[in-house]
């Protein structure tokens, strides 16, 4: 499987990254990786920096993860934004950009003025010769950074058994939101093969459709929430109906409040 290295790095410290950046540039290059370089813009929210990933990226990120083995390296501490309409000051309306990608692809930060970077690349090296996944059906395959959950460690066997006690297994699963997620394996998008985290997700895989109170508009932050062209998760809850919004490929169940 091919592999792709992201860095991500602040947009007001594109020169002092610029060493650490080239680098890895030619360690990529001596290594036959492809690199993907993006930057996080620093917005401020009541005097408080905030380093935001585009919602495009983080959405071509995501898909990427599902395409080939990605290993993401990023300095400070960026997010990516779950609500584009909300403030990004608040925890509920952001996710860590390591979290977002957690179970799909290696993620792990750079100091700014790293001088060796051999141990980076070499937890790179190891995530892109394992298989992290065991199935579709596996909780690690869920887009965790959505499906509401008290538990995110899911390492182990016994940490995913917990795992399922909790919010049930296999094709139907709850969150601690109270949504109800269907997975419908029968359903499959297209005919391309798709992958999580080294686990060939077989005969291609369904679209994703989520329900997301927060979600109000078709934009690069919506596609970002989307997760699209995941195995189909379906979320219920009863009446009155919800509206339903297109983003990218994949359905986004708007709850009515």
């Amino acid at each position: 499987m091919d592999f792709e290295l992201w860095i991500v790095f602040p947009n007001t410290k594109r020169s002092k990254t610029s060493d650490v950046r080239k680098r890895l540039r030619m360690e990529c290059r001596n290594r036959d990786w492809l690199v993907q370089e993006r930057n996080s813009d620093v917005r401020r929210f009541n005097g408080r920096p905030v380093e935001v990933v585009a919602g495009v990226d983080a959405d071509n990120l995501y898909r990427r993860a599902h395409r080939v083995k990605v290993a993401v390296l990023f300095f400070g501490r960026p997010f990516v934004p779950l609500n584009p309409e909300a403030r990004l000051d608040r925890a509920e309306h952001r996710v860590a950009l390591d979290r977002f990608v957690r179970y799909k692809a290696h993620a792990q930060r750079l100091p700014e003025d790293a001088v060796d970077v051999s141990g980076h690349l070499a937890s790179c090296e190891e995530w892109r010769q394992s298989v992290e996944c065991d199935s579709g059906y596996d909780p690690r395959c869920l887009p965790l950074h959505l499906f509401k959950a008290r538990q995110v460690e899911l390492e182990s066997h016994e940490d995913r058994r917990r795992f399922n006690e909790v919010h049930g297994a296999g094709a139907r699963r709850r969150d601690a939101a109270g949504l109800t997620w269907h997975l419908n394996a029968a359903r499959f998008h297209g005919r391309e093969k798709l992958h999580v985290a080294g686990h060939e997700l077989g005969g291609g895989v369904p679209l994703g459709r989520i329900r997301e109170r927060k979600c109000e508009n078709d934009n690069d932050g919506c596609r970002a929430m989307a997760c699209s062209r995941l195995p189909q998760h379906r979320t219920r809850r009863s009446s009155p109906r919800p509206s339903t919004i297109r983003v990218e490929g994949a359905e986004v169940i708007r709850a009515c409040t």
